[in-house]
């Protein structure tokens, strides 16, 4: 399968500093992006995203190393041993989900590292989401409330589910879904990478049908300020995913641009 692939990051229309990062690199056997939301004030949330994105890639790296054959990655990305930059062993056999699960724990470790090396930083954090695409699956993981969306056939759907107050409300049934989109506590996330010893990360495979469809990732500055309807049209109706993301983060800075923007579109 085919594919084309963009990022756009964006300061937004209040903000001065972008605390978004995002990254996505391309493998002989898979393709890999990742989107992170910092917090923390301007600095500690800036250094959380950045450390966290190459922590998570470069993770990645090491666990891809050696493993170039393109029928592999569909349930493993490597079989035997390989070593890794330092001559070190690094045992292959492992699934994908192991190896994203894995890598957002060096995401955690590092960034929880640096917070408690650096008194200036002390409590920052920031959100992960990130799918890898082999084959005719994709995988996904998040922390957080940055979300992936599966755009198909005219229709959307969120695959990663936001770990934020709202939405437990929403969960437990103490607020509507229309209630949680306005609510003034809709920026508050209940897990976030960086800011414990330990991390909860969901993981997510979605085998179905991609062809001629697009995956999203994206930052809560994109969907606290358009509907789902419009980024199907921006999406749709663009010519390809550099078109796809620049009309998006334009709409939403027409929507307020209250936050950072940052979208990756895959195009299947």
């Amino acid at each position: 399968m085919t594919m084309r692939v963009f990022g756009m990051t964006n300061v937004g229309m209040k903000r001065q500093v972008n605390q978004d990062s995002f990254l996505i690199k391309e493998y002989d056997c898979g393709l890999l992006a990742v989107v992170c939301d910092g917090m923390g004030g301007a600095s500690g949330g800036e250094e959380a995203s950045s450390t966290a994105t190459a922590a998570f890639s470069g993770y990645i790296d090491i666990s891809l190393a050696g493993a170039d054959d393109p029928g592999i990655p569909l349930d493993k990305w490597g079989m035997g041993e390989t070593k890794d930059l330092s001559g070190r062993a690094v045992n292959k056999d492992k699934s994908v989900k192991e190896i994203l699960l894995s890598a957002v724990r060096a995401a955690n470790n590092a960034v929880y590292a640096a917070a408690n090396e650096n008194d200036a930083l002390n409590g920052m954090g920031t959100t992960l989401v990130s799918a890898y695409i082999s084959g005719d699956k994709v995988y996904a993981v998040n922390v957080g409330d940055s979300r992936m969306y599966i755009i198909k056939d005219e229709s959307i759907t969120q695959i990663t589910h936001d770990h934020s107050f709202v939405q437990y409300l929403v969960d437990i049934g103490k607020m509507t879904a229309d209630e949680a989109k306005t609510s003034n506590n809709r920026n508050i996330i209940t897990r976030a990478v960086g800011t414990e010893a330990v991390v909860e990360t969901d993981f997510f495979t979605v085998d179905t049908d991609m062809s001629g469809g697009y995956v999203l990732l994206c930052t809560d500055g994109l969907t606290n300020h358009i509907t789902e309807e419009d980024i199907v049209k921006c999406v749709t109706e663009a010519e390809g995913p550099e078109g796809a993301c620049a009309s998006l983060i334009e709409k939403a800075n027409l929507g307020g641009g209250s936050d950072n923007i940052t979208v990756v579109i895959i195009s299947m």
